[in-house]
């Protein structure tokens, strides 16, 4: 299975044998991924695999994960997106498995769950407005509803770290739980994803680079004139 070393690995994270978390990040760790697609479109129909691999938040009973549709203002819903899916509720623990289904021809779309990654219930969900071009997630909790676009959340701050779990289409995505950042280590929920890609970060837009650039070239001049003028003041 070519996530086994990857599983192994965060199969640790879970360890009780310490009160303090095993897993930590930053948003300096961050690939800065927001949204992404499916890249597995070989079919009339593909999968996507989620697996939560850790959950330390104190409030992890209440908390619900999940996907949404990138807004294009057809409308907005409970969460603020045009629509969403929740894979994962209060109730789900560590190792669970949510498998989600896109039939491509219809968009429609079937949650399959599991507790072993085995056996698995099966939930039809119809046809939703989710297309598997462009989706991010969300993370609700009592201290609010936080998306992996951060101009989303209410808080102004990132609440999900991206990083790459072995596979170009593997992910590990952290979250952070607390409104204005929490204490920062984003392991209030880890989740590994499976069989989806980033869409791509935004490159800086050259004008602003130029104009950056020719703002640092006058201000080093404005700094060197102003110390000339000091040293001429002290003669």
């Amino acid at each position: 299975m070519k996530k086994l070393l990857l599983v192994m690995a965060l199969s640790m994270l879970a360890s009780t044998a310490t009160a303090m978390p095993v897993f930590s990040t930053s948003l300096l760790d961050d690939l800065g991924y927001e949204t992404f697609f499916l890249d597995d479109l070989g079919g009339v129909s593909t999968n996507s695999l989620f697996e939560i691999k850790l959950e330390e938040a104190g409030q992890a009973n209440s908390n619900s994960f999940g996907l949404y549709q990138r807004n294009d203002g057809a409308g907005v819903g409970t969460l603020g997106v045009a629509s969403s899916i929740e894979l994962f509720s209060g109730a789900d623990s560590v190792n669970e498995v949510a498998k989600l289904s896109w039939n491509l021809l219809d968009n429609s779309l079937t949650l399959f769950k599991s507790t072993n990654g085995i056996t698995f219930n099966e939930v039809f969900l119809g046809a939703l407005a989710i297309d598997h071009t462009g989706f991010g997630f969300y993370l609700d909790t009592i201290g609010g509803t936080f998306f992996s676009e951060t101009a989303l959340n209410a808080d102004g701050v990132d609440h999900m770290v991206a990083l790459q779990a072995g596979a170009v289409d593997s992910f590990i995505l952290a979250w952070e739980d607390l409104p204005g950042g929490g204490d920062g280590d984003y392991n209030d929920f880890v989740l590994l994803a499976d069989d989806i890609n980033p869409q791509a970060v935004p490159a800086p837009n050259p004008m602003s680079l130029m104009l950056l650039g020719l703002g640092m070239v006058g201000m080093a001049r404005i700094v060197g004139k102003s110390q000339r003028d000091q040293r001429y003041n002290r003669k």
